[in-house]
């Protein structure tokens, strides 16, 4: 998903609470004078490094779930512009029988 948003967006920060994880990841060639892909090891209810409204839209992928609302609402709250998106989405299978 940080891929496909970095073909949509000036700069893009990557995010996990797993060190593991974000190992896994493949860091894409900066490209079109765009600063690389930023991936840090950060949870959604600390990310202190963003500047308050900094950030044009916040996404979660798969994770939402996981996160404490009463604490990552205020801090990603704090980080978006006014006007700014929030959108947590997953994937899902339906089976119908």
């Amino acid at each position: 998903m940080t891929e496909e948003l970095y073909n949509r967006f000036h700069k893009v920060i990557g995010t996990d609470p797993s060190e593991k994880m974000l190992s896994a990841v493949h860091v894409p060639e900066a490209k079109d004078g765009k600063p690389p892909i930023e991936y840090k090891v950060a949870s959604a209810e600390d990310l202190s490094f963003i500047e308050s409204k900094s950030v044009d839209m916040v996404t979660a992928g798969q994770a939402a779930h996981w996160f404490n609302y009463e604490k990552s609402f205020p801090e990603l709250a704090r980080i978006l512009k006014p006007g700014g998106t929030l959108a947590f989405f997953c994937n899902f299978l339906l089976s119908y029988n």
